[in-house]
């Protein structure tokens, strides 16, 4: 009993430091739960993060607590999976209202604080995110030489295709490419091409492969090539049925199709629902349109695909759009703090809604907490709903051969992600260079010293994550002094 006990404390300090040092979008905690929970205390197999990696980028919800979920319903059930949840999303949450509520008034300086302590957090992560790649590219020299080809040229790839921008933007050049896609519509791609071809390429489903993903990249491209609306969903509804296709293919040819009670999904669903239920007595109590706030944020993590930018544009046309929430309050307050804090932007997001939907209700600080803490849960419980389904659909489907291509090529495709996510936080922090009245170059400076000296000290002399990190914050603070 003592040694299960002190196995769920190990593991939930470790998600509420995964949750702390989790900068860089959804992505970039991928390395850092395979770093905690595969690596160094060795409670899940490699295989088994890839199998929560594979669900969570299929289903809508706040990817990095997702990630978290699944990793927590695996070793202690719903309550784990909760709990890991919860646990991941709570820095993030509790420092964005924090920060737009007591701390709004001495806000200036606490923010420059955290924008400081997060370069150096910045380049911790890209040395979590260098070692990931570098595995994953050392696994595939291990099998044959073809695996190991194919790895490098999908990582490149995917890299191109989601991180041209950011490349542009690092080296200042004020264009956009002709590729330029989000982590999304990359997966979706890729999906798209192992459901319908099965990795077994002939020249009639190579070319419709390569023609339909040309098109729908230059749909979905920030360059804007193709703007036909009807284009897009013609695009979008030929790969979803040929997907179909190639699933019933693989479907009937394998006969693996399972049946997976259904009780326990929907026991799941009941208690993520009953929670929220319950969490939102009190704000309904501070003010009904609590209830109008709690449906909306509920329905905004279903319908949020595409990543953290991608639920504010949610947010947008769910709270700002109509007047819950004031575009001053969103956009010249909210989404500058959401974007230099760790965790998930959903929850964060939906946090600082809540808060101002019950301060403006009340005029109460402490109102405000209590609609922004029944927002948190919602986005966490509405998370897991949806990951719950997925898992359920998931497993019904798990011993397919195409569900089996994707956990074998689905980390080269995140390593290509990473890449991208890398050169997106040396952006960040020259923009926070650039906020602050810093040069940007000398930003991009500390950032990369840190960086290389995270690196040296890992691997020469293998130290832990948590000295890691209190090295990289305590040099970006020292080097804020005296600049």
């Amino acid at each position: 009993m003592k040694r299960e006990t002190k196995k769920k404390f190990d593991f939930s300090l470790a998600m509420l430091k995964a949750g702390c040092i989790g900068f860089g979008g959804g992505n970039a905690v991928i390395p850092i739960i395979e770093q905690e929970f595969v690596s160094e205390k060795h409670l899940i197999e490699k295989e088994e993060l890839n199998k929560e990696v594979i669900v969570a980028s299929i289903t809508p919800g706040a990817f990095s607590t997702k990630i978290a979920a699944g990793v927590g319903k695996r070793l202690f059930g719903v309550t784990g999976m909760l709990s890991s949840a919860f646990l991941m999303s709570l820095p993030g949450g509790i420092i964005t209202v924090l920060l737009i509520s007591v701390l709004s008034r001495m806000g200036t300086k606490m923010s420059s604080i955290i924008e400081f302590a997060s370069l150096g957090i910045t380049a911790f992560i890209m040395c979590l995110l260098t070692d990931y790649v570098r595995k994953v590219v050392q696994e595939s020299q291990s099998e044959y030489k073809v695996r190991f080809i194919k790895t490098c040229i999908i990582i490149l790839a995917v890299f191109l295709l989601t991180g041209g921008k950011n490349i542009y933007h690092l080296i200042g050049i004020d264009k956009t490419p002709i590729f330029a896609v989000s982590a999304i519509h990359v997966l979706s791609a890729s999906f798209f091409g192992i459901f319908y071809t099965k990795c077994r390429f002939n020249l009639k489903n190579t070319l419709i492969s390569i023609l339909i993903v040309t098109i729908y990249f230059l749909c979905v491209g920030k360059a804007e090539l193709i703007k036909n609306e009807y284009v897009f969903l013609f695009v979008q509804v030929l790969m979803i049925s040929l997907s179909c296709y190639g699933l019933k293919d693989s479907i009937s040819k394998s006969k693996k199709f399972r049946i997976v009670p259904w009780h326990p999904f929907i026991k799941t669903e009941f208690i993520c629902l009953s929670l929220v239920c319950i969490i939102a007595i009190p704000a309904l109590v501070v003010s009904m349109d609590s209830a109008i706030y709690l449906v909306k944020g509920m329905f905004s993590t279903w319908i949020s695909f595409g990543g953290g930018d991608a639920y504010l544009t949610v947010a947008d046309g769910m709270f700002v759009s109509t007047q819950m929430v004031s575009a001053d309050e969103f956009y010249g307050r909210l989404v500058s703090i959401v974007n230099i804090l760790p965790g998930s932007i959903l929850c964060k997001t939906l946090s600082g809604i809540g808060y101002y939907i019950g301060f403006h209700a009340t005029g109460s600080i402490f109102a405000g907490y209590i609609v922004a803490f029944a927002g948190f849960i919602c986005s966490v419980t509405g998370s897991c709903a949806v990951l719950s389904l997925g898992y359920y659909l998931y497993e019904c489907f798990e011993e397919l051969d195409v569900l089996k291509l994707i956990r074998r090529w689905i980390r080269p495709i995140v390593s290509g992600l990473l890449l991208n996510v890398m050169i997106s936080m040396l952006n960040n922090g020259m923009n926070i260079g650039r906020n602050l009245e810093k040069n940007p170059l000398f930003i991009l400076g500390i950032i990369l010293g840190i960086y290389i000296l995270n690196v040296f000290l890992y691997y020469k002399y293998k130290f832990k994550s948590g000295i890691l990190i209190i090295i990289s914050v305590t040099l970006s603070l020292l080097v804020s002094k005296f600049i």
